[in-house]
This record gives structure tokens, sequence and C-alpha cells, in this order.
């Protein structure tokens, strides 16, 4: 599967309640109309006593969509229902100009469990200059998820980006997705030892990471 990740914010004016219940009501339903969408989850942001339990990412809006490849997924936005329906609906309640997104094959390392039993830690990650697309893959997709305890998640996958193919550049190059049964869980990954371990052979090819806590709704 090819996946795109899309975060944003809301627009400036919309409140956090009517933000997400537009997405969650209106959005959603009207991305499922895209053509050849395999896969669509809204990722909602978790709050504990109306805050965020991490540092706030400067977004709002983080949806995964899968479709069969590449070209798939540009004929999908590319399409007359995108630009009449779903495309404008987007621009009215997100701020699309802190768009930010990454797009690749999707790598499952633990499949994951039902969304609606779960949380997610989703970490998007950006590439550093001096670091070459394939040292960023080997230290992403092979150091660091080996280094991952993975008998102490409920999932995990990675989406990383192909090496330049042409197509408009994105603003990411990977994005973490791992699993958790509960928030308390997810909590304990971030400080515990193990997920610093993991984390700390990132630093030398990243930078600028930003990290959600979500509970995922699953559209399709």
């Amino acid at each position: 599967m090819y996946t795109r990740l899309a975060v944003a914010p809301r627009k400036a004016g919309v409140s956090r309640a009517s933000f997400a219940q537009h997405w969650r009501e209106v959005h959603g339903p009207s991305a499922l109309h895209l053509p050849g969408l395999r896969r669509y989850v809204q990722n909602h942001p978790l709050f504990v006593g109306g805050l965020r339990p991490l540092p706030h990412p400067n977004f709002d809006l983080c949806a995964e969509l899968d479709f069969d490849d590449a070209q798939s997924m540009r004929d999908a936005f590319a399409s007359e229902g995108y630009k009449r329906e779903t495309g404008p609906d987007a621009h009215a309640f997100v701020d699309m100009s802190k768009l930010v997104v990454v797009e690749g094959d999707r790598i499952v390392r633990k499949a994951p469990p039902a969304e609606d039993r779960a949380v997610k830690l989703i970490t998007f990650l950006r590439r550093r200059s001096d670091v070459t697309p394939g040292e960023f893959r080997a230290a992403f997709v092979e150091e660091y998820a080996d280094r991952l305890d993975t008998e102490k998640l409920a999932g995990h996958e990675q989406v990383v980006h192909r090496e330049f193919d042409g197509s408009a550049p994105l603003t990411c190059d990977a994005a973490d997705i791992v699993w958790f049964s509960s928030l308390e869980a997810a909590l304990a990954h971030v400080c515990a030892a193990d997920g610093e371990n993991a984390s700390a052979v990132l630093s030398p090819v990243s930078f600028g990471s930003e990290r959600i806590l979500a509970d995922p709704i699953r559209f399709r």
C-alpha cells in the first residue's frame, strides 16, 4: 500500500470542538468518495484535562489515506470529486497553508490491533540536509526499528518517502506509528529508557520531529 499522512492546524476562528465535529461528520464521509481510496483513518489528538499530554505539535488534523500506488493517489486528488467537494471543504476549516505531508510505502513491523481499541503515537521526521536518503532510510527502517522492543508495543508501522522520483517534494521524510493499548502505556514508552535508546539513533540523521498522541477513527 502507498500511504499519505497529512497534518495541519485548524483555521483561525474555528474552535477545537467544531473542527473535530466537522472533520468527523462532514469531511470524513466526503473523503470516502475519492476514487481508488483503500483505507482512510482520522487520528484525533488526545487530551488530558483539556491539555495535550505531549508538547503541542501545532496541528489538529492528522489523516491517513492508503492507495494501491502513488499514481492512484495522484489520480484521486486530481479527480473531479476532490476538486468539487472534498478539496473545497478542507480549505473551509483547515489551514492548508501549513499542511505537512509524508507519502510512501507502509512498512508493517508488528500488525496493529483494531483502531477502536488502541492509542497511536505518531512521529514525523525530517531528514537532515547533510544526510543522504539512503543513510536516513537505513537508520530509520533498520537500526531504529531493530532497537524497539515490539513485545511492549501493540503495533508498529513506518511510512518512509521513496527516493526522489521527480514528483513534488514533501515536507516530511518519514512517519513512525507506534500503537499502544492505552494512553498510560504510550506515555510510559515516551519516558522509558528503551524508547529513548531507540530514538537516539535518529538524532544524527533527522531534525524537527513532531509527535502526536491520537485516538484513531477508521472510516474504511
